[in-house]
């Protein structure tokens, strides 16, 4: 899941999310796995299997399991997600940390956001007035 992939199209698609709106928190079931260079693993479980193989599974103990490889911009993001953090103090780190424009940040963090929504990784809420 590149966020330097998004980053570099982000005018192509402008993003759906109204970020100034928006709270962004971790899923509980989601498990992450730190790798040396800067990369992350995240893990969640998928739905459970029906038939032979669903069945062998669940004899086993063993839960499927989806994973998902954050680069080090991902994971800059992923590890800024603490309880529940606003995403426009999101947009600021990501313009701090890679030297962004404020609309490439949104752009690029809305394109993520949704990419990992969709996937159960994360929760989005619209922020209390």
């Amino acid at each position: 899941m590149g966020l330097a992939r998004i980053i570099s199209k982000f005018r192509s698609n402008p993003p759906a999310l109204a970020l100034h709106e928006l709270q962004v928190s971790r899923c509980a079931i989601v498990e992450q796995m730190e790798r040396e260079n800067g990369m992350i693993i995240l893990s969640c479980p998928i739905a459970v299997q029906n038939g032979a193989f669903g069945k062998l599974a669940r004899k086993m103990g063993r839960e499927d399991r989806k994973e998902y490889e954050l680069e080090p911009i991902g994971a800059f993001v992923w590890n800024r997600i603490l309880g529940k953090v606003s995403a426009m103090a999101l947009v600021s780190a990501l313009q701090r940390e890679f030297k962004l424009s404020r609309i490439e940040a949104e752009a690029s963090l809305a394109s993520f956001l949704q990419l990992l929504a969709s996937r159960g990784l994360i929760n989005l809420e619209a922020r209390r007035k």
